[in-house]
């Protein structure tokens, strides 16, 4: 699952950072709020959270939580549409509904406005605009990670380099720089951890 990816790469992300060489106990915690905004009619309204446990097979023993619990991945299924005027249901409906009015394409910023302030009730401040298209960029930042797996495949299936594999999927100049950044610490990571592929 798309994910587990990556909430891995975030956690492979702290090493150097947040633990040296091989202070494993010392990873925090990271949670992937996964928000599937086009899925088939029956997905409507699910909300899961996927968690790691410990399951004894042999000898019963069980593990301090704080040694494998560091990773948790909420999937949320809005539906497509809600009537932000009426009765949203309870607290997990409201906060689908919340998340589909913050990331919907088709809803313009106006309206948000309206429905945040009347619906939501959150206060509105001169830089909401701003602060909401930023926030609704967070796309971008999917992209960024899609286009990777993209390269990954085409540089491995066809042996090109990073600048041919971009070229050959058409990967707008303005994500460029980010995707090199990524490619970088990745090789780095694997350089530092012995990771031969």
């Amino acid at each position: 699952m798309r994910g587990h990816y990556y909430k891995c790469y975030v956690e492979v992300g702290q090493k150097g950072e947040v633990f040296k060489n091989s202070d494993y106990q010392t990873i925090q915690k990271t949670y992937a709020f996964w928000i599937v905004l086009d899925h088939p009619k029956y997905m409507d309204g699910v909300i899961n959270r996927i968690g790691n446990y410990d399951e004894p097979l042999g000898k019963e023993y069980y593990f301090p939580v704080e040694d494998y619990d560091v990773r948790e991945l909420v999937l949320l299924y809005p539906k497509q549409e809600y009537d932000y005027g009426g009765d949203l249901g309870n607290h997990y409906e409201k906060a689908l509904a919340f998340v589909q009015l913050l990331f919907s394409k088709s809803i313009d910023i106006e309206t948000k406005k309206h429905y945040l302030t009347k619906t939501f009730d959150i206060k509105l401040y001169d830089e909401f605009e701003k602060e909401m298209d930023s926030m609704c960029g967070l796309s971008k930042v999917n992209r960024h990670l899609t286009y990777m797996e993209v390269l990954e495949s085409l540089m491995s299936n066809l042996s090109l380099s990073l600048s041919d594999a971009m070229n050959a999927a058409g990967i707008p100049e303005d994500f460029r720089p980010t995707i090199y950044e990524r490619f970088a610490e990745m090789e780095a990571i694997n350089a530092n951890e012995g990771y031969t592929g």
